[in-house]
């Protein structure tokens, strides 16, 4: 997951994101650091799926 320094969505106009890796996720945010609401999107839309289905 990118986060990007922004109050708008536009500043991902910025950036090519048409050329990230499968699987990237972008986002803004007005401090440019993570925060709890992206944390949890973070962890829905990247970690759960990235994870596995096999515990140690």
């Amino acid at each position: 997951m990118v986060v990007v320094k922004s109050k708008t969505k536009k500043a991902l106009n910025a950036f090519n994101v048409a050329e990230d890796p499968i699987g990237t996720k972008w986002t803004y945010q007005t401090k440019g650091w993570m925060e709890e609401s992206l944390g949890v999107i973070w962890f829905q839309l990247v970690f759960i799926p990235h994870i596995g289905e096999r515990r140690p």
